[in-house]
This record gives C-alpha cells, structure tokens and sequence, in this order.
C-alpha cells in the first residue's frame, strides 16, 4: 500500500490523503473527541485511485471524511514531484516553460506570446532542459537559440 499525503494549514486545517496503491482505512486520522465518539464512527476505506480529504475543525465532533475519485492523468501529475518529473497534458508552452525554470539554472525564454499558447504534452525530467528543447525543435516550427551561459530564446522557425 502507498499513499502521498499532502496538508494545508488553515483555521480549520485538512487532512489530504491520496491512495496509490492498495487501500487505507482513516480511523487513525478522524478527528474522533474520545474512544467512544471514534468507535461509533464509521471508518472509511480509500482505495487505489482515491483521494480522501478529511477535516480537522476546532471542535471536536468527527466530520465524514469527503472520498473522490482521481483520474490516472491527475494522479500521475500530483506524484510526478517525487521521481523529479514534469507531467505535461496540452500544457501552454509558457506554463511548461515555467515550471522548468523554477527548477532549473538555465532559463527558458518565449520570443513571442502566440508562442506561449502552444500546447505541449509529455513527460519530462525536470533537471534536463535540453531534451526538452529538443523535443520542441523536432518538429520544426520552433527554433531554439542558446543566449549568454543560461538562458535559450526559442522562437517560430521562419
């Protein structure tokens, strides 16, 4: 069984759980006062492919946790972070070109907006912007110009 976690800090946090793999029972995470308010809860079950989102209020009643499904594509792009891969599903050119700067010495620059709406789909390691670069050039309608040490202007081919 595999599962990611992730949590956001509010007022009133939540807990984010998403099953990868097998299935995880909550019971440890619902926001139960005492042993008896948590044994007449019922426990839920997320299983592979699931998204469980469940909320910790300042009280200290038990909320039913929210249960959803998630699709594989979604799935695939919130775990990318932890093998250091971008997931691109028809993904402006100016998004993706983003996300590898934000990551990466070496910058990309749009000489042009139209250019930025291109859309771009893939998946890609995040530290190899050069294969990246090359995937763009390949099919010819956009040119790729190093600049400086750290930076590369890609452009419509003429």
């Amino acid at each position: 069984m595999r599962a990611s976690c992730a949590r956001r800090r509010r007022a009133t946090s939540a807990s984010r759980k998403r099953v990868t793999e097998g299935k995880v029972r909550l019971g440890a995470v619902l926001p139960a006062a005492t042993d008896s308010m948590r044994s007449s809860v019922a426990v839920p079950l997320v299983l592979a492919g699931e998204r469980a989102i469940v909320a910790r209020p300042a009280s200290a009643a038990a909320a039913a946790p929210q249960i959803d499904k998630i699709a594989a594509s979604a799935m695939r792009q919130a775990l990318a972070w932890q093998e250091r891969k971008l997931v691109f599903e028809e993904t402006p050119l100016r998004e993706a070109a983003a996300q590898f700067n934000r990551r990466n010495l070496t910058q990309l620059i749009l000489a042009d907006e139209e250019l930025g709406a291109r859309p771009v789909g893939g998946v890609f390691a995040a530290d190899n912007v050069a294969a990246f670069v090359r995937l763009l050039e390949t099919a010819g309608d956009i040119v790729a110009e190093p600049r400086g040490g750290h930076e590369i202007v890609l452009r419509r081919a003429r």
